[in-house]
């Protein structure tokens, strides 16, 4: 497993740290810093993403950091999540090495990029019966089917006893998440688990 006090996660938002931190929490005890970046969207490129997010890398970069870890969506993009992981790595990696005085090595051997295909949602319909668990939640009759590339959102919606509201009920939902059976119908949660160490 990553030493979880030499980690930063960089993240899309607020629903993401709370179910990551939460998870780690519940399975570790402790939990990694988080930044959030906020610039995610269909429309944003890979360079762009690492535009918007060059003063946050640079300052965590000259931090205690070993290990960046960036969770990105992919959202409605045509690249598959593992081809849009690499790219977004290589123009984040470009990206600093062109605008700081940060060594290329340096970023290098610390970051590491996830997208959850399509969006984090489908990390936590990644094990349906783990979320089942949540029974004032989640519907009893719905069953486990691949959900990589759907609107995640949207078919947690259809399987849910009440409105989906993500800082609400993400870190419940994805806390319920059996790791091994996550990874088991999920190949990003799977690399997610796999690299991190926690599965």
């Amino acid at each position: 497993m990553i030493d979880i006090n030499s980690t930063v996660f960089l993240v899309d938002g607020q629903t993401e740290i709370m179910a990551i931190k939460a998870k780690f929490y519940m399975e570790c005890g402790s939990a990694p810093e988080f930044r959030k970046v906020g610039c995610n969207g269909k429309s944003v490129t890979a360079e762009g993403y690492a535009s918007a997010a060059l003063g946050t890398l640079n300052a965590v970069l000259r931090d205690r950091f070993l290990h960046i870890v960036c969770v990105v969506d992919r959202e409605k993009r045509r690249l598959l999540a593992k081809n849009f992981g690499k790219k977004l790595r290589e123009s984040i990696i470009r990206k600093v090495v062109e605008n700081t005085k940060i060594k290329e090595d340096d970023i290098e051997n610390k970051l590491v990029v996830f997208v959850p295909d399509r969006m984090f949602e489908n990390w936590i319909l990644s094990d349906i019966e783990g979320i089942k668990s949540c029974s004032y939640l989640i519907k009893q009759s719905c069953r486990q089917k691949n959900f990589e590339g759907k609107n995640g959102v949207r078919e947690l919606k259809n399987i849910m006893k009440v409105q989906y509201k993500k800082l609400l009920h993400a870190k419940k939902l994805f806390t319920s998440v059996r790791n091994r059976d996550g990874c088991l119908n999920s190949k990003s949660f799977n690399i997610f688990c796999t690299e991190i160490g926690i599965k």
